[in-house]
């Protein structure tokens, strides 16, 4: 079977893999001039297994008009008129419910999970050329966890997951250089299982290895139509080239929604910008991921480096990352001034377009069309 997979990200090179595992003739169709260089590339660099959650919860109910009015600093909102925005954010509130929540929560856990088992033949394989390791991760909190969250984790642990409540005395045995940060939690969330590792790095490990194995890479070549021929097989037209596929599966996160739309094909996905920082480490960094839950920062030990990462803004457009990335520094430095040197001459900043549903599950499967 010859399948086209367009977009190598994260997503589209382990279709790739799969689909190669499973002696399909397989081409990849790119529209950058690299691999992993949309979502996949400088994100926050957490394997949150255990920390799987919808991001439509009944909590944030209260705490919409806040957000809708940019006061808070972590959510920006550019508010749409335009349909699909509109649809989206009622979808996402109706997905608001406890039943909801916790519905969508298993699903994302069970998912997780499973990659973490599958995870263990990439570790074998390519694990010191993405720099990953098991970090275990601690998400601190600055209140006492009251007995909706202690409901939740343990509805997590039934899942599967090592997610426990950690004191803050327990925080910093787990960490010692958190007793040097600005802000104090009262607990933490803290999963042993949890790892770090450079997404950009471990996508490009496994190109190259396809490439070895004859999978075929277009990259610079963005797929601007997808025709039906007949009962089976399409037709895929590129910049460079159109070729007839057998099948044909889209990984290109909000991308996806302008190719797919000629064939009544639509997707409730919005871009979700968050943005990034790679800073040198220094001797007070920490070795544990690290999630500011309250402030959505986050501090990621990779390559010898600390990647700080964060925010979630929906709409967002290019033209604000430089402004957003300094909110993200001063944040992370006013609360954690020893855990990475934020005066490097050389930072490496990023903004990316992270594909969100109402739901926060991902839409896999097959489409009404074969």
């Amino acid at each position: 079977m010859r399948v086209a997979v367009i977009g190598a990200g994260v997503v589209g090179t382990m279709t790739a893999y799969y689909l190669h595992q499973r002696n399909c003739e397989v081409e990849v169709f790119e529209s950058a001039a690299s691999a992993g260089a949309g979502a996949s590339n400088a994100n926050g660099g957490q394997l949150s297994y255990s920390f799987a959650d919808s991001m439509a919860d009944p909590q944030i109910l209260p705490k919409l008009p806040h957000i809708l009015l940019n006061r808070d600093p972590a959510f920006k909102i550019n508010l749409s008129a335009d349909p699909s925005f509109l649809s989206w954010g009622l979808r996402f509130i109706s997905h608001c419910t406890r039943r909801r929540r916790d519905a969508n929560t298993a699903g994302l856990v069970t998912l997780a999970l499973r990659s973490l088992a599958l995870m263990a033949e990439f570790h074998d394989k390519f694990g010191q050329q993405f720099a990953s390791r098991r970090a275990g991760k601690l998400v601190l909190m600055s209140e006492a966890p009251d007995e909706e969250l202690r409901r939740r984790i343990n509805f997590k642990r039934s899942l599967g997951t090592d997610i426990r409540i950690v004191s803050r005395d327990e925080v910093l045995d787990i960490e010692p250089t958190l007793a040097g940060w600005r802000w104090q939690p009262s607990a933490a969330l803290y999963s042993p299982s949890d790892e770090v590792g450079d997404a950009l790095r471990f996508v490009t490990a496994v190109c190259d290895y396809l490439s070895q194995q004859g999978v075929l890479f277009a990259f610079n070549n963005p797929v601007s139509h997808l025709q039906q021929l007949g009962k089976h097989g399409w037709q895929v037209s590129s910049r460079d080239h159109s070729r007839r596929f057998d099948a044909v599966v889209v990984c290109t996160g909000d991308a996806a929604r302008p190719l797919l739309a000629p064939l009544r094909i639509k997707l409730p996905v919005l871009p979700v910008a968050g943005y990034s920082v790679t800073l040198p480490r220094l001797d007070a960094s920490p070795t544990t991921s690290i999630t500011a839950l309250d402030h959505r920062t986050v501090f990621s030990p990779i390559n010898g480096n600390v990647r700080v990462a964060g925010f979630a803004d929906m709409n967002a457009r290019p033209a604000q990352r430089d402004q957003r990335v300094a909110a993200l520094l001063d944040t992370c430095a006013e609360l954690a001034p020893d855990a990475a040197d934020y005066r490097t001459p050389d930072p490496k900043p990023w903004m990316g377009y992270r594909p969100m549903t109402p739901s926060s599950l991902p839409i896999t499967g097959p489409t009404a069309l074969p």
